[in-house]
């Protein structure tokens, strides 16, 4: 179906404002012709198409023959007195370039097997994105290496060409030296070039011809990229790029080429495509709201030491309305590139910095087979204007992991999942009722101007998730179902949380729940903003896919879009008791109550069998976790009664617990990692009890001479604790002589001990009683002996003149006993 360009250009998904910040005054100028720049930029509400947004019109759809670029513009392009923004592109950072792109309405499969490697002809022949740091600036654009005239048609701009037609007998090895220098180009190729010349007059029309081990290389409407000015080579086999073909070096292949019953050869130019998106549809679709393709650009700098980044680019990754598209539906492709390809300066190079290269478009038409078309294109994301990094992430809050012992665990997005991957994995699985977080980052790179103005922000909240104030929690006791935490803001009363009241949460006419928030304008790299949202799991059956929710966010300078996490909501596993929780006291010298038996029992809420993947109970007792113990399912079971006798998961002596007030927590984990609700026992263990708290090392104060004391007093407080319950005690404590750490002949002390009366005995030869007590209290006790000491007592170190300087140590042999 053929749409008016108006009725196009009125349909214009959304994009940023462009303001002064793309140059489309490049000049085509070679000393053999020149071609007007067909690109030009209609303002947003413009008197000639009325449309919403600003639109850059790459070619019109009347001249048969196109060249066009626009660049992000430079400062040193213009003189003091009209200085430009720069709008360049940072190798040095991450960086992203996404934008709306139109191709035209042709079917590009019309009149072709949808299966063969063509397109259909009378297309428009395409579109790049490219990166460059080319010393002709602004200017430059593809020519031919042999005839020095433009080059349209199959070059998109970018690309160079041997000749404005194949009847020159010669080969051409620098086919590079007409292409946009220093750069790197992805191309949208509408049009598939594959005709290899027959006749003195016509064009140099093989770019995509190409085969590999007899397969073609391109096949119909295609993204691919290349570096532009990488030099030519001749291959042995016409047609065929050879297994040993470098394409870090080289990117076009040339041959002598004799047509069949022809005494005439001729040279085609064929092209080597990296990184192939092939079969793409870019024009032809049948409804307005469709021709418009979203394409995202991702860049990642090298590693230290290296030249090689990587970059993705993705094709239709959005729908028209903004929600981003499945994303195993992306047609998409990551690479790595090699960015010292892109920063040599030439002679003539204005840019000061080669890390900052320039970035824009360029496109072309004019093959033999094409056929004119508008192609326009709508800016969301300028790399040095507002340079943001947005995902999503969900947290579920009431699932243990086992790994750092903490009660939350990142749940992984559904969507994502690889295409051998099941579904019934733990990392996209939750369990109904389970607390969950929600969280939406913004990230600022850089970029100059910034978002302009508040982040206008629309969150489309997921379905069988209740976002209800939780009372149980301190937030939610205010109403409060999320907050927002900005950092890293230049004033201080930026960097605030500021909460979410439920009463925020909007109902659209679909009866879906929406958040509508603005967020602070962002001009400043590492400024962060953080949005979380705190609901429950809350699905009607069991299990349920709950599908990723839109999140937009929208400014003058910056629109971006993403989903929340995609994840399973499952019958959650259940752990019940039969025993009152506070379990009562039990006695280390009643052999008929010294122990606490756990009745536990495990099933699923809906009543669910389970299968063979078993379970884990795991035991905490006073906040201290112990060993797991794994319970088997083979029997596939709808109920499990846990036995008494798994160790010390259900069965708990009162000498094990120890004398004194505990608390038991007791929970299940299956293989979906489902998480029961914890269930916490109180008990009281009485009887005898005798352990000794010390520091596993102990200091003196530093000697720089022999102290006048005749002794070295303790460095801070040495803890020295008797904890004892029911039983008299007596601690004693012995030690051989501090000796020099590299040298164990060089002796330091010895050891003694001072009592409050002033009487010393030495810790070498003897095993002085340091403290006693003659406790028969039931009630626990502790004794602060190390607490208890004065400077002038306790245990000290005796001086006996100077000795090498060093670290010296020793051990001390401490000795409790139950007895007096």
């Amino acid at each position: 179906m053929a749409f008016d360009t108006g009725d196009v250009y009125k349909a214009a998904p959304e994009g940023v404002a462009l303001n002064d910040y793309m140059d489309y005054t490049a000049q085509f100028t070679t000393n053999k012709d020149s071609m007007k720049n067909q690109a030009t930029i209609y303002r947003a509400n413009s008197a000639t198409y009325n449309n919403p947004y600003d639109i850059i019109q790459m070619m019109n759809g009347t001249d048969k023959t196109q060249l066009s670029s626009i660049w992000g513009t430079r400062s040193y392009d213009s003189d003091s007195a009209n200085p430009k923004i720069d709008n360049y592109f940072d190798l040095k950072n991450k960086q992203s370039v996404s934008a709306w792109l139109y191709f035209g309405d042709r079917d590009p499969y019309k009149d072709v097997d949808y299966n063969s490697s063509d397109t259909a002809k009378n297309l428009p022949d395409g579109l790049a994105f490219v990166l460059q740091n080319d010393s002709r600036g602004k200017n430059a654009i593809s020519y031919g290496a042999n005839d020095g005239k433009l080059a349209y048609g199959q070059t998109l701009g970018v690309w160079g060409s041997g000749n404005s037609d194949a009847s020159v007998n010669s080969s051409v090895l620098s086919i590079g030296s007409g292409a946009i220098k220093n750069s790197f180009a992805l191309e949208f190729d509408n049009l598939r070039n594959s005709t290899v010349s027959t006749e003195s007059n016509s064009k140099d029309d093989y770019f995509d011809g190409m085969k590999k081990q007899n397969s073609d290389i391109t096949k119909g409407q295609h993204m691919a990229w290349g570096y532009p000015g990488a030099s030519t080579i001749e291959t042995s086999t016409v047609g065929s790029i050879p297994t040993n073909f470098d394409a870090s070096q080289n990117t076009y292949l040339s041959n002598k080429y004799r047509p069949l019953f022809s005494i005439s050869s001729y040279y085609y130019y064929g092209m080597n495509h990296q990184g192939v998106l092939p079969g793409l549809y870019f024009s032809g679709d049948s409804q307005l709201n469709k021709v418009w393709h979203h394409f995202t650009l991702n860049y990642t700098p090298p590693e230290s030491g290296s030249t090689m980044a990587t970059v993705q680019y993705i094709f239709n990754d959005k729908n028209y309305d903004g929600t981003p598209t499945e994303f195993n539906e992306w047609d998409k492709n990551t690479v790595k590139i090699d960015i010292s390809k892109l920063m040599t300066l030439d002679i003539g190079n204005s840019n000061p910095d080669p890390y900052k290269v320039r970035w824009g478009f360029t496109a072309s038409t004019g093959s033999q087979y094409s056929a004119p078309s508008p192609f326009a294109i709508v800016i969301q994301e300028m790399p040095n204007v507002a340079n943001i990094e947005v995902s999503t992430k969900l947290f579920d809050l009431s699932e243990y992991n086992a790994a750092d012992n903490t009660w939350e665990r990142e749940i992984s997005d559904l969507d994502r999942k690889g295409s051998n991957e099941s579904s019934n994995n733990p990392k996209y699985n939750v369990a109904n009722g389970d607390k969950l977080r929600f969280e939406y980052d913004l990230n600022y790179i850089s970029g100059f101007a910034g978002t302009g103005d508040e982040i206008a922000t629309t969150l489309n909240l997921p379905d069988s998730v209740d976002f209800s104030a939780d009372p149980e929690t301190d937030l939610g006791k205010d109403d409060i179902i999320g907050q927002i935490k900005y950092a890293n803001f230049a004033a201080d009363e930026d960097n605030q949380t500021i909460p979410i009241y439920a009463s925020e949460v909007s109902t659209d006419s679909d009866g879906n729940q929406v958040l509508h928030l603005n967020l602070h304008k962002m001009d400043t790299a590492n400024q962060t903003a953080k949005i979380e949202l705190f609901g429950k799991a809350q699905a009607k059956t069991t299990p349920t896919t709950v599908k990723g929710e839109h999140a937009n966010y929208k400014s003058i300078h910056f629109i971006d879009d993403a989903l929340s996490p995609s994840f399973i909501i499952n019958d959650p596993l259940q752990l019940s008791t039969k025993d009152d929780l506070n379990l009562g006291t039990i006695n280390t010298k009643d052999l008929n109550n010294n122990q606490v038996n756990l009745n536990l029992t495990a099933d699923y809420q809906n009543g669910s069998k389970f299968d063979k993947n078993n379970f884990t109970l795991y035991t905490e007792i006073d906040g201290q976790q112990l060993n797991s113990t794994v319970v088997s399912t083979t029997d596939q079971q709808t109920t499990y009664d846990i036995a008494n006798n798994i160790g010390n998961s259900t069965q708990l002596t009162a000498e094990y617990l120890g004398v004194g007030e505990h608390t038991i927590k007791v929970w299940a984990v299956d293989y979906l990692n489902r998480t029961s609700t914890p269930i916490t026992y109180n008990v009281v263990v009485q009887g005898t009890q005798l352990s000794l708290d010390i520091d596993p090392e102990y200091f003196f104060q530093d000697i720089n001479s022999q102290s006048s004391k005749g002794y070295v007093n303790r460095k801070g407080v040495w803890k020295v604790k008797v904890n004892s319950t029911d039983t008299p005690w007596t601690l004693t404590a012995s030690a051989d002589p501090l000796t020099l750490k590299t040298d164990s002949t060089q002796e330091l002390g010895p050891l003694f001990y001072r009592d409050k009366s002033g009487n010393d005995q030495s810790l070498v030869d003897q095993s002085p009683i340091i403290a006693s007590d003659n406790n028969a209290d039931p009630t626990t006790k502790v004794t602060d002996i190390g607490g208890n000491w004065g400077i002038e007592d306790g245990i000290l170190l005796e001086s006996i003149g100077v000795k090498q300087a060093g670290e010296y140590g020793s051990i001390i042999n401490w000795n409790l006993i139950n007895s007096l």
